[in-house]
């Protein structure tokens, strides 16, 4: 949330902007790993079987809770990656931006998105897999918006980011593991997510199937809710036709403030990328082998009114669905 190929987008763009910073060379050796730290946070929800608690203890909802929860987690890999060795710190440091970048990316685009289509978690099953299907269709159209169009989209492949990775994949995960739940449960934890991205890589190929792209739209209407929440995932070219309604100004209420705000998605997305890269500029200090290292870790301070607030669940949403 936003789908993969938002999340590319703005990482490949942050990437090219670090050219000539000590950042270059971890991002230019190791560009599959950079797209796949950009969706990490998304992978754990395609572990579908029994132990995914004892695997993920309450890290799904971490990565994508507030702008804190995330912090503390890139806070977390930061330090075990200044623990690795040399070369460990570059495949780390490239998994590493595309965490931020999907930091960014969610608080920017998140109350924009959770307030055109509804209230994601709402008790009632009926007004939350509603919500779930707006919800999902609304970042596939992004996708589509954002990529250039249909054709454009569907160029997009998780399974070969994940076939050309730069770094063996369970060890990487091993080492985030340990970083967020601890040495004990590392092993699990890649386990976990290796599985995880399997399936994901799986769907996402699916996602991106011309002939299900077509269909998607013409079985939403028959098919059970729990089908209509996975088909909202599918790039269906008939989506294009609404285009028009994120095509320039996008006016919307944010969900826990209640606060009109007025944006084009173009900007958002730059601006996810400008606070992006102004985060990964300030880690030079704390990172760069030419630099003096402080003894304690401090990371740049992000802005406080970025994304959700954890004292003010969000509550305002559209008064319309947005695929009426």
């Amino acid at each position: 949330m936003p789908k993969e190929v938002t999340h590319w987008l703005i990482a490949e763009a942050v990437s090219r902007s670090l050219r000539g910073t000590f950042l270059e060379e971890p991002l230019g050796r190791n560009q599959n790993l950079l797209h796949i730290g950009a969706v990490v946070h998304d992978a754990p929800y395609y572990y579908l079987k029994a132990d995914r608690g004892a695997r993920f203890g309450d890290l799904p909802r971490r990565l994508h809770g507030t702008v804190d929860d995330a912090y503390e987690l890139i806070g977390a890999l930061l330090r075990s990656t200044r623990e690795r060795p040399p070369e460990e710190q570059n495949p780390l440091l490239a998994v590493l931006v595309g965490l931020v970048t999907h930091l960014f990316a969610d608080a920017l685009l998140h109350p924009m998105i959770f307030y055109l289509t509804g209230p994601y978690d709402h008790p009632s099953f009926r007004t939350r897999t509603v919500a779930r299907q707006d919800h999902r269709r609304l970042e596939a159209l992004i996708d589509i918006r954002l990529a250039g169009g249909y054709a454009q989209v569907r160029k997009h492949s998780l399974a070969s980011r994940l076939d050309a990775a730069e770094f063996p994949l369970d060890e990487l995960f091993r080492v985030a593991g340990s970083a967020w739940l601890g040495p004990e449960r590392a092993a699990g934890f890649a386990a976990g997510m290796v599985s995880a991205f399997r399936l994901f890589a799986f769907m996402q190929g699916l996602y991106r199937n011309p002939v299900l792209g077509r269909l998607a739209f013409r079985l939403f209407p028959v098919v059970p809710s729990f089908l209509r929440e996975i088909l909202a995932l599918v790039y269906s070219p008939q989506l294009t036709r609404y285009e028009g309604r994120i095509a320039g100004d996008i006016v919307y209420r944010h969900p826990c403030s209640g606060r009109e705000e007025t944006h084009r998605l173009d900007d958002l997305v730059h601006r996810a990328a400008e606070e992006s890269l102004a985060f990964c500029r300030g880690l030079e200090p704390l990172l760069d082998p030419a630099e003096k290292r402080p003894a304690r870790l401090v990371l740049p301070a992000v802005d406080p009114g970025l994304g959700f607030d954890r004292d003010h669940p969000p509550c305002h949403h559209a008064e319309r669905r947005f695929f009426a």
